[in-house]
């Protein structure tokens, strides 16, 4: 590992204690910077660090200072330090941007640069995804939007010797953008609004959880008391699910993934008949926990619904039966 990407893993070893200002939950972006639709933000972070410049030959010949590479971190609006910003030339891996997730491992490579000025400040930018590595919350991302910068201007001394670095602040706001999945044919009844996109789906494989208590009449009888079922995605388990009365949280389903360790609580469910199953469901995001993909959730579709109804008839007090079920979840996000 070259000195600047270390550089950028001592600033963020030094974030732990970090707080930024809350930011807006809409942001302006030039209308040249718009990303396509047909996609949606996945995170939005506040950045802190360096653009890092070097003495070179210039084209012209002379020598001038141009830019070698980013080193920043990326903070949580709570925050938390949840990626690290550096070059490709520090790290061994192809010119360009990248960004690299701190809770999952995931990373992003960005180019084909389009900017947009921001003067006494570098540039706003849109840039487009080259490629993606591992899993987690920058495995899909698609556009990369650089934001209210302050800072970072290249230096305006004379640059006298080659190899010569000069190390420049600056603080931006960076968008990550993620391609929208197809939405599922729902009844109408149960139809999230327009302005939400489908972030990630999951199959859901394990039991609805039933237990006997006393029921309005005071009489003992079967009710549910939390599902406890794991998601996967192209057969590799992400999250799970469970029911807040088992993990000392108010009460209600939550969805957990185990990657970043985001969680969100969902309620004020609408349902739908699916006669010889569970029901649809549409539940709304109560709130969240934690940084990563299931953090912006703002509604969540439970279909294709398989098993899970509960049992009926005579039951003792406490007793508890777990019922097989299967469904698909979609989580859906705010599109901006």
């Amino acid at each position: 590992m070259r000195y600047e990407l270390g550089f950028v893993l001592l600033l963020a070893a030094c974030a732990t204690d970090a707080s930024v200002d809350s930011m807006a939950n809409e942001l302006s972006a030039p209308p040249e910077l718009t990303v396509p639709e047909g996609n949606h933000v996945a995170a939005t972070y506040h950045a802190t660090g360096y653009q890092i410049y070097e003495c070179k030959e210039a084209p012209a010949g002379g020598l001038a200072w141009g830019l070698r590479a980013p080193a920043a971190i990326l903070l949580a609006d709570d925050g938390a330090l949840v990626a690290v910003h550096f070059g490709g030339i520090d790290a061994g891996l192809p010119a360009g941007p990248y960004w690299q997730s701190a809770l999952d491992g995931s990373r992003v490579h960005g180019g084909g640069a389009i900017s947009a000025p921001n003067p006494g400040s570098i540039p706003f930018l849109r840039l487009t995804a080259l490629d993606n590595a591992g899993e987690g919350l920058f495995a899909d991302v698609t556009f990369i939007q650089r934001l209210e910068t302050e800072g970072g201007l290249a230096p305006t001394s004379t640059c006298r010797r080659a190899g010569t670095r000069s190390y420049v602040p600056y603080e931006a706001t960076y968008v990550f953008w993620a391609g929208s999945l197809p939405r599922p044919e729902v009844p109408t009844t149960i139809a999230v609004p327009e302005g939400h996109d489908v972030a990630y789906v999951g199959h859901a494989t394990g039991a609805q959880i039933y237990e006997c208590a006393l029921d309005a009449t005071s009489t003992p009888a079967w009710r549910l008391r939390a599902p406890s079922a794991v998601l996967e995605s192209d057969d590799v388990v992400f999250a799970d699910h469970f029911g807040g009365v088992d993990a000392d949280l108010p009460a209600g389903p939550y969805w957990r993934s185990l990657r970043d360790g985001s969680r969100v609580h969902g309620g004020n469910a609408i349902s739908s008949p699916n006669p010889g199953s569970i029901a649809l469901l549409r539940l709304q995001a109560l709130d969240h926990a934690g940084n990563g993909i299931f953090s912006r959730v703002s509604y969540i579709h439970r279909l294709a619904t398989e098993g899970g109804i509960g049992p009926t008839g005579a039951c003792t007090l406490d007793a508890r039966v777990e019922v097989p079920y299967a469904a698909d979840y979609y989580f859906y996000v705010p599109v901006n």
